[in-house]
Formats: C-alpha cells, sequence, structure tokens
C-alpha cells in the first residue's frame, strides 16, 4: 500500500474524479480538503488525534507535502526517529477504514487507529 500511495496509484477521489468515476473530490472526513493520497492518509484534519501522541509525527505535520512520496522520504531521512512499521501499519488502518466508512457505511474510529496498529504490529512481530 506504501507503494501506491507514493506512485499515487491508490482511488482517492481526486485519482477517482480523474477517471470520472466520482463528481466530487472533496475528502468525507473533513469536508474541507481535495482527498489526495497525502490528504487521505496524513494530513486530513480528522487524523490529527492518530498522530497527537507522537512528538515526532507532531513536528512533521508542520510540513506541507505535496505528495506521499515526499512525506516518506522525510520519514525514511530521520528513521531513527520514527517507528516505521508503526506508521505503515496506521496508513493501512487509516486506507482499509476509509474504504469501510465509504462502502459499508462504516463508522471511522480515528482515535482507536494507533492503539490498533500497535496491537496489530505486536502479533506480526510476535509471529
Amino acid at each position: 500500500m506504501l507503494w501506491q500511495a507514493s506512485h499515487n496509484a491508490i482511488p482517492t477521489l481526486c485519482n477517482l474524479w480523474r477517471r470520472d468515476v466520482v463528481s466530487s473530490t472533496i475528502c468525507l472526513g473533513c469536508k474541507v480538503g481535495y482527498e489526495d493520497a497525502i490528504h487521505a492518509l496524513w494530513s486530513c484534519c480528522s487524523l490529527f488525534v492518530v498522530w497527537k501522541d507522537d512528538a515526532m509525527l507532531m513536528k512533521l505535520l508542520q510540513y506541507e507535502f505535496r505528495h506521499f512520496a515526499d512525506l516518506l522520504g522525510m520519514v525514511f531521512t530521520i528513521k531513527d526517529c520514527i517507528d516505521k512499521n508503526l506508521l505503515a501499519m496506521s496508513f493501512w488502518l487509516i486506507w482499509s477504514s476509509r474504504n469501510l466508512a465509504r462502502f459499508d457505511g462504516y463508522q471511522v474510529d480515528f482515535p482507536r487507529i494507533r492503539k490498533a496498529a500497535n496491537s496489530l504490529l505486536q502479533y506480526f512481530l510476535s509471529a
């Protein structure tokens, strides 16, 4: 999923709009921004609760990344300060939750994503 997001290959509303699949690119989470990969996975204001407990991620939020690949580049530059695996798991859960909300009417519980990502990562690492 990270490769797809960094190559703008996930079906965000902006990408679907370019293909005439949807009529609007406005983010369903915040109802303000355009849903491209960087917005959907990182900078949407509804995601603040996912990042707020990590000081380094809060510092990264101060940058305005134009593309998801730019964010990943910065993350790998400061790789010793960020748990890349936890961040990747968080991105995957965010994207999965957004899809469930869009297609199944599921209510996204963003405050629980970080804890769920940590649990899944610990389960994976223990296997």
